[in-house]
């Protein structure tokens, strides 16, 4: 209560200054040169649940740190070069700029389309294919991991490198029943690196040994390892469509979103032409 009233006090002894420039509909609370500071507007820069004092403390801060500006911006009017002055008109061009850019994104979120269908990215990967080189090897095939323990085992050796479609169905169907890892990826690229990982073995190259290797065997004291290779890319190979899909979709966002730029601006230019709004002498 003490605050406000201290504050109402301020307010009643500078009520009696008068400027041009002054609100009659506001309360002043301090003057500087032609500038008001006004109650109102002080007021809404108070932070909620102070003390009486520390109230009274970031009353004066808030009136200290305004009258301190007005003076300093009062000396750099008077002082400042014409090129210093500059300031000005790169400010009122940062504004423009900036309301400009927010009722374009404003307008964007309204109207852009987000769906992508896989024609569309398979086209934009035709295009942009060579732009996106891998930063890992990958490779196409199958891969299981399954106990020594296991009963015919032997079988899986003549299996799971064979092209025979009736020899596949077998080892489907042994390794759904026996396997810890059955990973047939005959049709989809994955990382080498991390398929690997599951293999108790470190090769010190990959791409030697992809190039020489088109199957691998190998064992520990409790499983079977079994990998076969149908292709294969390298580092720095082009990246193959499924490794860059978040890539895609942002350049035919992108895309999509200079599409509603260009689109706007050609109809708000139409439409001020239209209303006389342009005049070109």
């Amino acid at each position: 209560m003490k605050t406000i009233l201290y504050i109402i006090t301020i307010f009643l002894i500078i009520q009696s200054c008068n400027n041009s420039n002054l609100d009659t509909d506001k309360k002043p609370i301090v003057r500087v040169y032609d500038k008001y500071l006004y109650f109102e507007d002080l007021i809404e820069l108070f932070p909620g649940n102070l003390s009486e004092q520390d109230s009274i403390l970031v009353y004066k801060n808030l009136v200290d740190n305004w009258i301190n500006t007005q003076l300093m911006m009062q000396k750099a009017d008077k002082n400042l070069s014409k090129e210093q002055y500059e300031i000005e008109k790169q400010v009122e061009d940062y504004k423009t700029s900036l309301l400009i850019f927010k009722y374009q994104q404003n307008f964007i979120d309204q109207n852009l389309d987000t769906v992508i269908s896989q024609e569309q990215l398979q086209e934009c990967y035709l295009q942009f294919a060579q732009d996106f080189k891998l930063d890992f090897e990958v490779i196409k095939g199958l891969f299981i991991k399954i106990s020594k323990d296991v009963p015919n085992l032997y079988k899986v050796r003549n299996w799971y490198r064979s092209n025979d479609e009736k020899k596949s169905r077998k080892l489907d169907s042994f390794c759904n029943k026996n396997a810890e890892i059955y990973n047939d990826f005959d049709n989809d690229w994955v990382n080498f690196s991390e398929l690997i990982k599951e293999i108790p073995f470190h090769f010190s190259d990959n791409e030697m040994f992809l190039k020489y290797n088109k199957s691998y065997e190998t064992r520990d004291s409790l499983f079977r390892y079994f990998l076969n290779i149908t292709d294969y890319k390298l580092k720095n190979d082009t990246a193959p469509l499924i490794f860059v899909n978040d890539k895609l979709k942002k350049i035919i966002i992108n895309k999509r979103k200079l599409q509603i730029i260009k689109e706007l601006e050609k109809n708000i230019y139409q439409d001020a032409l239209n209303s006389k709004q342009i005049s070109i002498y």
